[in-house]
């Protein structure tokens, strides 16, 4: 992403509710987040959202397999090694054939069936037939606290910067399976997993995150940034170089 050359940027809501443009009305609605859900224990009723518009939801837990919809929720976070195998990937695999179109917009997370680059991989350039989804890659929450809290943190985020980069360039028609790239700030959660926050705060500098961003990603490629303190990640972003 050079200056020449600047990627949309995105509002990303910490609560249900639309992502739209920065500096968009109410009505220019991009997406539907719905940050409580998962594709894997959606709802029979699915998301109330406007009709036409994408669901962003988190893939979903192991912890969240053969469970009633109330538990669920409750084991959305809930770490279960269930998740990263077949059981996992069968599980959100056929959730995703029950969702009604649009197809919905996974985002990545540590602690769910998407949660590193071989998961997004595996959405975005399938081997098999094709996956009727999107994904939001969103970096700060595919780490690990310990991992943040290190150097480590700081590589990780550039390899998946990267990822995005080279699968774009590599793998025809992947940039319509990318509805964005969060680039945030990295918090630890009470919970011990990490989310994204502004970007003048978290434990990773927040303008080496967005200096990483605007060197490495590709452009025409969306950056949501948090909604809270919106307008100071944004002028984070704008004078990174």
């Amino acid at each position: 992403m050079m200056a020449d050359t600047p990627n949309p940027i995105l509002i990303l809501p910490d609560a249900e509710g639309p992502i739209r443009p920065l500096g968009g009305s109410a009505e220019d609605v991009s997406a539907w987040n719905a940050p409580t859900l998962s594709v894997i224990a959606l709802p029979a009723t699915g998301v109330p959202k406007p009709i036409g518009v994408p669901a962003v939801l988190w893939s979903g837990s192991g912890a969240q397999v053969d469970t009633t919809t109330a538990l669920a929720a409750a084991e959305l976070f809930n770490p279960d090694p269930r998740t990263w195998g077949n059981v996992g990937w069968n599980a959100l695999m056929n959730a995703l054939r029950r969702v009604e179109p649009p197809p919905p917009v996974i985002r990545s997370h540590a602690r769910h069936v998407v949660s590193d680059i071989p998961g997004i991989r595996k959405i975005i350039a399938p081997q098999g037939e094709p996956i009727a989804a999107r994904v939001l890659i969103d970096p700060a929450s595919m780490l690990t606290p310990l991992f943040a809290r290190s150097a480590m943190g700081v590589d990780q985020i550039t390899r998946i910067f990267e990822f995005v980069r080279d699968i774009v360039a590599g793998v025809p028609d992947s940039a319509p399976k990318i509805f964005g790239v969060v680039v945030s700030g990295v918090a630890i959660s009470p919970k011990d997993y990490c989310k994204p926050c502004p970007l003048d705060e978290g434990v990773i500098p927040g303008a080496t995150i967005a200096f990483i961003a605007k060197k490495t990603l590709p452009p025409g490629i969306s950056i949501l940034i948090p909604e809270l303190k919106a307008a100071e990640s944004a002028a984070i972003l704008a004078q990174a170089s």
